[in-house]
């Protein structure tokens, strides 16, 4: 599902954003996509 990282944020499904996030991570072969999902990714441990 495109974009599920940013519904499930929105829902405050944290476990689910981050899967989604790692998801994409690994799917993405643009390196300024890949920091900006690993910069999301990391906020969500704040």
């Amino acid at each position: 599902m495109p974009h599920a990282h940013y519904l499930c944020r929105r829902l405050g499904r944290l476990d689910e954003t981050a899967d989604a996030y790692a998801r994409a991570i690994k799917l993405t072969t643009s390196d300024a996509d890949r920091r900006f999902l690993e910069r999301r990714l990391q906020s969500l441990g704040s």
